[in-house]
């Protein structure tokens, strides 16, 4: 079995955060966070297991009315939003696998690449998009060592990540997910933050 390890990591980009029992009554209670970027200026990332409910993507296409093609009455299947973070909550960025590319994708790891244009919104509407990704509006961003500074107060599980968990169909089952494909019981580990 896999056990954490108690090890700092240079860059956390295209690691998974665990929200640890910490950071219970706060917004990021119960979230599993993916790391987009993890600079010496800011550390940017994305809760990827809690949908949004203060807005749907019918909101998104009617913002974008005058960027994409599409109507919303032309999408069949809206796509789920995520609640992202608590910063910038109308910005959206897709979280997608790499079988997908436009203008301004950063490849962030081999199988996960992060898009903002309103470009991939309107090729996922006509079936042209990414095969599988998380549309999220906001962003969680942490000030220059913050994030160490809550990893080292016990906030913060780092786990590295995966598509196949990042992608899961079940959004809330993500974070146990992202538990079990380290092979242990992330109840046993709440009070502890590392490397798993």
């Amino acid at each position: 079995m896999t056990t954490p390890q108690n090890k700092m990591i240079d860059n956390l980009t295209g690691y998974f955060l665990m929200a640890t029992e910490n950071l219970a009554d706060t917004y990021f209670e119960g979230a599993l966070v993916f790391v987009c970027s993890h600079e010496a200026e800011m550390t940017l990332g994305l809760v990827v297991n809690q949908e949004m409910i203060e807005m749907s993507f019918e909101d998104i296409l009617e913002s974008l009315y005058n960027q994409i093609e599409v109507q919303a009455k032309d999408v069949q299947d809206w796509p789920t939003l995520m609640a992202g973070g608590p910063v910038e909550i109308e910005k959206g960025l897709v979280l997608h696998s790499n079988d997908y590319k436009c203008h301004g994708t950063i490849e962030l790891t081999p199988e996960i690449s992060l898009s903002s244009s309103a470009q991939i919104i309107q090729d996922i509407c006509k079936g042209k998009g990414p095969k599988k990704y998380n549309l999220c509006m906001g962003y969680s961003g942490w000030s220059p060592l913050q994030l160490e500074e809550e990893i080292a107060e016990h906030d913060w599980m780092v786990v590295p990540a995966t598509a196949d968990v990042l992608f899961h169909d079940d959004v809330e089952e993500r974070f146990q997910a992202a538990a079990e494909k380290m092979g242990f019981n992330f109840n046993n580990y709440a009070g502890f933050v590392g490397e798993a």
